[in-house]
């Protein structure tokens, strides 16, 4: 590796600032080797991923300034809080609002249980929702055998969902098979008055669907509490419900949102634009 980079020419080249997002294989040797030739180069990380899911913070000795989206790791290693940026969305003017609340995420980990948690509390509140969980149709070899092991066991409980949904032994309405594409999501969230956000149980950091949604003025249902610790946090836009025990605010559900002006500029700050400012200045629109 250390023969390959030093062959780069491109790596040769006199820089001001490295800018890295996640870096989940990034050889140590390269910053080393940009140093030495850029001695006053500014080394700049933002990761939108958890430590708990890959070690970032083994390369944090190389950074000058590093930003987490996770909550956790911001305490844990004393890091700065940014959280991940939104792009606004050119066709937001032709929203019509079908949906009172919308979901539209992949399966993993406790997903399936807690959405019908939340749909059980919402029928007495509204029907007028979307809510669909994408499951992969495709198993593994073996996956029978698989499934009686880690039934056995109780674990793997991500894929004994899926084997049961798969296999037809539980049915759902909430599930569908296909992947959703991109520009179908982006509708759907524009014609959603709340969107329902719940985030992987080991992470703290908010997602790119409830940055995107805030962006767009939308209402959120979230089952991440740590937004409270968050500059974003704001009861108005927000309501934060127990991913066992959801309780669902139906005033929240049916009160129209008010605009919110100092909110409006706060999430200004993580528009692409001025978010990718923080990286290269260290703050917005210096």
């Amino acid at each position: 590796m250390e023969k390959k980079i030093k062959s780069n020419r491109e790596l040769s080249t006199k820089f001001d600032k490295l800018i890295c997002v996640n870096g989940y294989s990034v050889c140590p040797y390269l910053f080393l080797y940009l140093k030495s030739i850029n001695p006053s180069i500014e080394t700049v990380l933002f990761t939108w991923d958890s430590n708990c899911l890959y070690t970032f913070y083994r390369n944090y000795k190389y950074f000058n300034r590093i930003y987490s989206f996770d909550f956790l790791d911001v305490e844990k290693y004393n890091i700065k809080y940014l959280p991940i940026f939104w792009i606004k969305d050119d066709n937001w003017g032709n929203n019509r609002l079908k949906y009172k609340i919308s979901f539209v995420g992949s399966l993993h980990n406790d997903r399936f249980e807690v959405l019908n948690r939340i749909v059980n509390k919402l029928l007495p509140i509204t029907n007028n929702y979307y809510i669909k969980l994408v499951v992969d149709a495709s198993l593994p070899r073996f996956s029978f055998l698989r499934y009686v092991i880690y039934k056995l066991f109780n674990v793997k409980r991500n894929f004994i969902t899926q084997y049961r949904l798969v296999k037809n032994i539980d049915s759902s309405t909430l599930v569908m098979f296909e992947s959703v594409p991109i520009d179908v999501f982006n509708e759907i969230l524009r014609d959603s008055e709340i969107i329902l956000d719940i985030e992987q149980p080991f992470q703290s950091g908010l997602t790119s669907r409830m940055m995107m949604a805030l962006g767009l003025g939308k209402k959120i249902i979230t089952t991440n509490k740590y937004i409270t610790k968050t500059p974003l946090y704001s009861p108005e836009y927000i309501s934060i419900i127990d991913r066992i025990d959801p309780k669902i605010d139906a005033e929240f559900i049916n009160e129209p949102i008010a605009e919110n002006t100092t909110f409006s500029q706060k999430m200004e700050s993580y528009e692409l634009e001025k978010w990718t400012d923080v990286l290269l200045y260290g703050e917005v629109g210096k």
